[in-house]
């Protein structure tokens, strides 16, 4: 008997190319190239962005014929001169309420000036008197509440004293009339 050994059944195995594998990375790194690329500009722009304003303090409005409204930021007074000069100490919108060579009387308003921060730090001012005065109202009731239990200790410490001496002078009465003993009589004494 013969035994035939397995080379009959071995046959060769083709290694894939290699060829496929470098096309399909170089096409992978090329996407992300591409995508790389076409993103990292708008990434950039993003990230360097320092300011953001709320829309809160954004003024949209449609354009009208009407008064001229500016925005700026001067300090000073007014000047009586042969050109005048409208100055303002703080910053913000500001609205003029009379017009260059118009006459003028004292105290009278010559712009408004509307500035957020000021109008902030006006909130937050009575915002801290409304919380002060909440605790002084707070510390009234407390004050009150105090002296109430108080009087309620001086009340009850009055009722104690009034039944002691009623007690001492009953006491004395039952003594002297010989009702109880010489031990029962010193026995509140000592108490």
């Amino acid at each position: 008997m013969k035994i035939a050994d397995t080379s009959g059944q071995d046959t060769l195995v083709k290694k894939p190319s290699s060829t496929k594998r470098y096309w399909l990375s170089g096409l992978i790194v090329v996407v992300l190239v591409f995508i790389y690329l076409s993103v990292a500009p708008a990434l950039s722009n993003w990230g360097a962005s320092d300011t953001s304003i709320s829309l809160q303090r954004l003024r949209l409005a449609t354009v009208t014929m009407g008064d001229f409204v500016r925005d700026l930021s001067v300090q000073g007074r007014v000047v009586a001169a042969v050109s005048p000069r409208l100055y303002s100490p703080a910053q913000g919108t500001i609205t003029f309420r009379v017009d260059a060579g118009d006459n003028v009387s004292k105290d009278q308003v010559l712009a408004v000036i509307d500035s957020p921060e000021l109008s902030n730090e006006l909130k937050q001012e009575q915002a801290g008197l409304q919380r002060l005065q909440m605790e002084l109202d707070r510390e009234r009731i407390e004050s009150k509440k105090q002296g109430l239990d108080y009087q309620k200790s001086v009340d009850l410490a009055k009722v104690s004293l009034t039944a002691a001496d009623r007690e001492k002078r009953r006491a004395d009465k039952a003594f002297a009339t010989q009702s109880i003993s010489q031990i029962d009589y010193e026995k509140p004494k000592m108490t």
